[in-house]
Formats: C-alpha cells, structure tokens, sequence
C-alpha cells in the first residue's frame, strides 16, 4: 500500500504503509463505534 508516495512522491511513513492503513482504519472504526452508539441507543429505547 503505497499509493500516497505514488500520488505525492512524499514518504510520509517511511514507506511502511502505515498511513495508508490509518487512512483505511480510522473511518471503518468511526463508523462501527457510531453503529455500535446507535444499536444501544435503539435497544434502550424499547419497552
């Protein structure tokens, strides 16, 4: 995964991947904690 030091020429994690994986990372874990957030709200909300 080096798409960013093919798109930009910078190396910003050295050539490791790792921002690439953030990238890819951060938004999936976002949007399961807002799921997970909004499946415990809705179990809350039954009587």
């Amino acid at each position: 995964m080096d798409w960013i030091e093919r798109l930009t020429g910078l190396e910003l994690d050295g050539g490791t991947g790792t921002l690439e994986w953030a990238l890819f990372l951060v938004p999936l874990t976002a949007a399961a904690l807002v799921w997970w957030k909004w499946r415990q709200s809705a179990r809350n909300r039954r009587p």
